[in-house]
């Protein structure tokens, strides 16, 4: 890799690199950086040529199928083909290329026309065809682009780092980013050759970080076998998940509790309200009678007429700063009374306990089921109608008060520093404070942390904001982690 921008100049000035030499060693590195890529733009052509020469017409279809594995989806002529075709040339091995001569084994289309072909190639064309082979695609953590200029990358397994002189990748992607790619390495600096069409968001380390914590505990090196011998896994790692990064499928919503989400509407016909609230008000655990009854209604004669009990539980599972677990809404109007919970336990739940207490007094009429999937489209069409348009514009009123804003606020960082102790399954069950103190659970918790930064700062202004460096500091983290370098 290049000199850091902050380390003496090599020069022997005495000055950092940045206030020296940089821009001319900068320069030079883009002047061999075009140099290399017009020597790819002539030499392609003729692998590919060469490619039909020795295999006939469909070689190129033949090495897709293998490329794809069961992604039916990708076509040829889609966006992957960028990442195909360099993959075609530089790593795929078949029988029907072979080896010929004093050569053995399986080759690839670069290394047979070196072979056969080596000497029509230029220095430049030769140099670069070997440092093609020699790479292999593989995920590298974006550790900075510099829009139009470069990006220094780090492979997630090797630790090996690069310089790599880019133009259009380093506009589209952001320290984090993870970029499945071939780098071919030069002197001083390295090319992408080829790489995935999406840039994949920091959270997709995960399996790279299982494979590598699995390497070193079998004492295996990731050196270039090895990280061969893991092309096709790889491969499959990056189609999958740039895969539901483009068709993203609904999530599997849960309540506090673990539950799927699924919301119920249980309606019932009673004898009575009064009768109603006095044999379900214990189920608002935490409030006295008046509290509950305080947004009730009577009539002429004094009669209870509606009001709303809420279903609490004291504590929560999941967020232990929490005072009660909201666990449904009962109303009650006039010789109605409509209950609310959002999963099929408690929905039986509920029903048990208007058994028990009610019995007779109660009538079941019928449930109605909403998926989460019906309840967003449901409030998206609300939304757009006049009341729900003049209830957003109060609900943002709401939200910009200034008593509003310190209790959004106070949430957040009651969430987060609650997060620290959750065990997280991204974190393989373990706390953020306890991954911190395993190599690959602390990369781990930095690329939870680099998303959720991305989402604030993505968030609408109004949105409560977080101090994510006083989390970082509780956690060690004081410094964005680039993850240790495991060999060379």
């Amino acid at each position: 890799m290049a000199t850091g921008r902050n380390r003496p100049c090599p020069c022997g000035s005495g000055k950092k690199f940045k206030n020296c030499c940089l821009d001319r060693s900068e320069e030079r590195m883009r002047e061999a950086a075009r140099l290399m890529r017009a020597a790819q733009e002539t030499l392609e052509p003729r692998l590919h040529r060469f490619a039909s020469g020795l295999m006939g017409g469909k070689a190129l279809e033949s090495a897709w199928r293998e490329f794809a594995l069961d992604y039916r989806g990708l076509e040829l002529e889609g966006p992957e083909i960028q990442l195909f075709e360099p993959w075609f040339l530089y790593e795929w091995r078949s029988k029907r290329i072979g080896g010929r001569g004093k050569l053995k084994g399986l080759l690839t289309l670069a290394e047979a026309y070196l072979a056969s072909h080596g000497q029509e190639l230029d220095e430049l064309e030769a140099a670069f065809v070997r440092a093609a082979v020699d790479g292999t695609a593989a995920f590298h953590e974006v550790l900075v682009a510099q829009p139009g200029r470069f990006l220094d990358l780090r492979d997630v397994l090797s630790g090996n780092e690069s310089h790599v002189i880019e133009r259009s990748a380093s506009k589209c992607v952001e320290p984090g980013d993870l970029v499945f790619g071939r780098v071919a390495r030069f002197d001083g600096f390295a090319l992408l050759i080829g790489a995935g069409s999406v840039a994949l968001p920091p959270t997709t380390k995960e399996p790279l970080l299982a494979i590598r914590r699995s390497l070193r505990e079998e004492n295996l090196v990731p050196t270039a076998k090895v990280l061969a011998e893991l092309a096709e896994d790889l491969r499959t790692l990056y189609l999958g998940a740039s895969e539901k990064l483009l068709n993203p499928q609904f999530p599997k919503l849960a309540n506090t509790d673990g539950e799927p989400f699924l919301m119920h509407e249980i309606h019932y016909r009673i004898a009575s309200a009064e009768l109603t609230f006095q044999a379900l008000k214990f189920l608002a655990k935490g409030y006295t009678e008046d509290e509950t009854r305080s947004g009730a209604t009577y009539d002429t004669a004094g009669r209870l007429q509606s009001v709303e009990i809420p279903w609490l539980r004291p504590g929560n599972k999941l967020h232990k700063s929490w005072e009660n677990t909201i666990l449904g809404r009962i109303s009650i109007e006039g010789a109605a009374m409509k209950i609310e919970v959002n999963s099929v336990r408690r929905a039986e739940r509920i029903q048990r306990e208007v058994t028990k207490h009610l019995g007779m007094h109660a009538s079941h009429i019928r449930t109605v089921l909403e998926t989460p999937e019906a309840a967003l489209e449901r409030a998206e069409w609300e939304r757009k109608t006049k009341k729900g348009r003049e209830l957003a514009r109060k609900q943002s009123e709401f939200e910009e008060l200034p008593e509003t804003r310190a209790l959004m606020e106070d949430l957040a960082r009651s969430h987060w520093e609650n997060w620290i102790h959750q065990k997280i399954p991204a974190l393989w069950g373990m706390t953020p404070t306890q991954a911190v103190k395993d190599l690959e659970g602390r990369e781990m918790v930095e690329a939870l942390l680099c998303e959720a930064e991305r989402s604030q700062e993505k968030a609408p202004a109004g949105q409560p904001r977080y101090d994510f460096l006083s989390l970082r500091l509780r956690l060690g983290l004081e410094k964005p982690q680039t993850g240790p370098k495991l060999s060379s």
